[in-house]
């Protein structure tokens, strides 16, 4: 194979690669549209999320006080009943 032959082979796989990037150009197009969009979806996914979970933490944080003063009730109970029966 001379050097021409070897131009016209690789003229030739160049436009057979143009072809099929010319044909797969709308799949592309569409791909990357549906990528952005859901994208755009995950952005407000975890916006959610965030606000879920600071949601989460403030019901957690009220729910150990509430724990906290229940126990200190029991507590404050026990040692009077402790007392009372001596």
């Amino acid at each position: 194979m001379n050097g021409l032959d070897k131009l016209n082979t690789t003229k030739s796989e160049v436009s057979v690669l143009k072809n099929q990037l010319a044909e797969q150009q709308p799949v592309l197009i569409e791909t990357s549209a549906r990528v952005k969009e859901q994208q755009a979806q995950i952005a407000v996914d975890k916006e959610e999320a965030l606000v879920i979970k600071a949601e989460a933490e403030a019901s957690s944080a009220a729910a150990s006080t509430k724990a906290a003063e229940c126990k200190e009730i029991k507590d404050s109970a026990e040692a009077g009943a402790t007392a009372i029966l001596g």
